[in-house]
């Protein structure tokens, strides 16, 4: 089974870029202003694949007793731990993919729904496909963060003119790898999922 894992972990690093749904010329012209949904999905579970041991000890018992934290899986108590400490994939994957479209300057971006009608306003809801944390390879033990997000665009008659999702890579990316024990910082968490987000946000908006 670990080799199974293994070989697909691999094999996801290796794949090809996300899916687009380009914005016709029709729909760019039209759609002048949009505004950002604040509910975004994820996963139930994040993943994870690396080092094991006692993450419930290493994290602080989350979770409840000792004895039934050092038997929490590692993703679970990652995830725990993070969330526990307000580090939320969810909120960073939002204020990542908003400042690269303020940065962008392809829209204007107005506040909950403000003056986006049926003259060219559109609804964009970002999405968390998966996330995580996996070794690169079997024969290295730094963790770099998994993510993979989306995106959509929804005109004012409900249609959607664009869409797209990518994922970061395990092989050549920007991140640098941390070993196990610098997650118990959630301060680590955070800029791990940031900096992953940030260059997938980087990608997603240029395509638009």
């Amino acid at each position: 089974m670990k080799t199974l894992l293994m070989a697909l972990a691999c094999g996801l690093a290796l794949a090809g870029c996300g899916a687009t749904q380009t914005l016709s010329p029709q729909d760019r012209t039209r759609v002048s202003a949009i505004s950002i949904e604040k509910e975004v999905p994820k996963p139930k579970q994040m993943s994870y694949l690396g080092p094991g041991g006692a993450f419930g000890l290493m994290f602080g018992a989350i979770g409840g007793a000792v004895t039934g934290a050092a038997s929490m899986p590692a993703a679970e108590a990652i995830r725990e731990h993070a969330e526990k400490n307000n580090v939320l994939i969810e909120n960073i994957v939002a204020q990542e993919m908003t400042a690269e479209l303020r940065r962008s300057g392809k829209f204007q971006i107005v506040e909950g729904g403000a003056g986006v009608g049926a003259d060219g306003g559109a609804r964009m809801k970002f999405t968390v496909r998966a996330y995580g944390f996996s070794i690169p390879n079997g024969f290295s033990s730094k963790l770099l963060p998994t993510l993979s997000i989306g995106g959509e665009l929804v005109d004012a008659k409900g249609a959607t003119v664009w869409q797209a999702w990518d994922y970061m890579s395990l092989l050549g990316g920007p991140v640098e790898g941390v070993a196990v024990e610098d997650l118990k910082d959630p301060q680590v968490i955070e800029r791990l999922w940031r900096e992953a987000a940030r260059t997938l946000a980087q990608k997603i908006v240029a395509g638009i």
